[in-house]
């Protein structure tokens, strides 16, 4: 609904939510099923997080995890966990390009 909302819903090849798979976050499920979907190995897949919680779940899955921080910033153990850390959401975009 809120995708939609903003008009960006279309840009989405598939999507998983948290009663698609059996354990939710920090558990891997959620970034394995997706993964799956798209047909992709989770090395080569970003995982755009704002949380400690999903930084885990997309390590655990094996993806490249990319934190843009909203409510806490990353703590020390979380750090060590990023391949990237990003200020805003539109930064994402340099990060693709390059």
């Amino acid at each position: 609904m809120y995708l939609k909302s903003v008009g960006v819903l279309d840009y989405f090849d598939v999507m998983v939510c948290g009663p698609m798979v059996e354990n939710g976050k920090p558990e891997p499920d959620i970034y394995l099923r997706a993964c799956e979907l798209l047909k992709l190995n989770p090395s080569e897949c970003l995982a755009l997080e704002d949380s400690p919680n999903g930084i885990i779940s997309a390590y655990h899955a094996g993806c490249k995890p990319v934190m843009i921080p909203d409510l806490s910033q990353p703590d020390e153990e979380i750090l060590c966990l990023l391949y990237k850390k990003l200020n805003r959401l539109d930064c994402v975009i340099d990060l693709l390009e390059t």
